[in-house]
């Protein structure tokens, strides 16, 4: 799903494709290309968990988000090219064709799709959910 398709961000995490109980934290993936708006919500929100400015904590670096937010329980993962947000949406609906699932097989699905080197077709990513869900 890109913006091409009117949509601009999809519900991921345990919300959209595992079991979320009363404390899970929500997450969304924005697809959103204006760099200024990306540096409003930033002074807005109540964490900067990963930004293009942090360089020197490796721990958050990440090809698979530009900057990732929280405010409160709301996490906001910003990419800010339609590729990866594909990706994010790709991967999301593949681990929702298989709900519930547990967040290691989800980490396995996103690693391998953001892995240039790994075949991320539906079929492949199907058989990492399967072998990993033991299904």
């Amino acid at each position: 799903m890109s913006q091409e398709d009117g949509k601009s961000w999809l519900l991921t995490g345990s919300h959209a494709y595992g079991c979320p109980t009363r404390d899970s934290d929500v997450d969304v993936v924005l697809y959103c290309e204006d760099r200024e708006i990306v540096k409003i919500l930033c002074l807005a929100a109540d964490a900067v968990l990963t930004s293009p400015k942090v360089e020197d904590d490796q721990r958050y670096v990440t090809a698979k988000t530009d900057t990732a937010l929280r405010f409160g329980r709301l996490n906001v993962l910003i990419v800010t090219n339609a590729d990866a947000f594909d990706r994010w949406s790709l991967g999301t609906s593949q681990l929702k064709a298989f709900r519930p699932v547990q967040r290691e097989t989800a980490v396995a699905v996103f690693d391998a799709i953001f892995d240039a080197s790994c075949d991320a077709s539906a079929e492949s990513l199907a058989a990492i959910i399967r072998e990993r869900e033991g299904r």
